[in-house]
């Protein structure tokens, strides 16, 4: 699933702080896009900590435990965590006013690598919303 314009606008200059890219290492304007990145959106980069609940084996949801977002795109945010996910696991991002309302979205771990922080960098895809 995707965010609207109008909740992808909110989440980024609401909820997160948009921030400047990195410089992208020198490539050939031809080169294509790495097999590796199924990204149908680009990911812009923002910064900001908000809360997620890891969805448990039994369907049941943990306690909120804080996760720093590092980019974001209308179908998915990347964020750093202080566990290893496993690709395939959910977990909800539940933010208190996006669109003038609350809104919970439900995300599906694509990616999950450790950092050089020790922290673990998590590649989630937006799959549902609820409220």
């Amino acid at each position: 699933m995707r965010l609207t314009i109008g909740q992808y606008n909110d989440l980024v200059h609401s909820v997160l702080t948009p921030r400047a890219a990195a410089p992208a290492p020198a490539q050939a304007a031809s080169a294509a896009p790495s097999p590796r990145d199924r990204r149908v959106d680009p990911r812009q980069p923002v910064s900001g900590n908000l809360f997620i609940l890891v969805e448990k084996s039994d369907g049941s949801l943990a306690a909120p435990s804080r996760a720093r977002v590092e980019d974001a795109s209308p179908g998915g945010v990347g964020l750093l965590y202080t566990q290893s996910l496993e690709i395939g696991s959910h977990f909800v991002i539940h933010f208190p006013r996006l669109a003038d309302q609350p809104l919970s979205i439900r995300c599906a771990v694509r990616n999950c690598s450790p950092s050089p922080s020790g922290h673990f960098r998590i590649g989630a895809e937006f799959e549902s919303t609820f409220k």
